[in-house]
């Protein structure tokens, strides 16, 4: 069960579930915006608060830009070959810059098997997660996609993004899959 309140997964008994993303979070290295933003002020002779406004409307930009593209990312994959039935591009989103992004990332992707969105549990071990992109290579053998669209890739968050695609093969692998990379 998940409970989007808390963002907790649990099962019958009530017992939690660790996710993908509460996985990877551990290996994330904390941000004191608040103690960075004041440094800031003082040296700049502004406020911390419009700082702190600032960084906050700027990380908002970017999450909800991100939940869009992911959106049209799966609305492309999930729903192409419906599309084509209707003989419509509805798969495809209006939006330029969307579309422009989308179109590029499947191109050349136009042949691959794969499934969007794909719940992933591992009961033995309580690990959980939700796979944007599963792409089918074979029989039971499979490479995990996740979307992620920051404009600027740090080696330490995609070292937090490998944590967090190694979390989801492992329960994959646990049900007897091969997962590549």
């Amino acid at each position: 069960y998940y409970d989007d309140a808390t963002h907790t997964y649990t099962n019958e008994a009530g017992e939690v579930y660790l996710s993908g993303s509460q996985y990877a979070k551990q290996f994330e290295k904390p941000f004191d915006g608040k103690k960075i933003s004041e440094v800031m002020g003082k040296k700049y002779g502004v406020e911390a608060q419009d700082i702190a406004k600032m960084w906050e409307l700027k990380a908002r930009t970017s999450r909800e830009f991100g939940t869009a593209l992911h959106s049209a990312l799966q609305l492309h994959g999930q729903y192409k070959d419906l599309a084509d039935a209707l003989e419509r591009t509805t798969h495809i989103h209006d939006h330029p810059v969307i579309k422009t992004a989308v179109e590029s990332f499947y191109e050349g992707r136009e042949d691959e098997t794969a499934e969007y969105e794909i719940f992933v549990v591992d009961h033995k071990t309580k690990r959980v997660g939700q796979i944007d992109r599963l792409l089918i290579t074979g029989d039971k053998e499979c490479r995990v996609q996740d979307f992620k669209c920051n404009a600027v890739m740090t080696p330490d968050k995609l070292n937090v993004y490998w944590k967090q695609l190694e979390f989801y093969a492992g329960i994959l692998e646990a049900g007897g899959w091969n997962v590549g990379f």
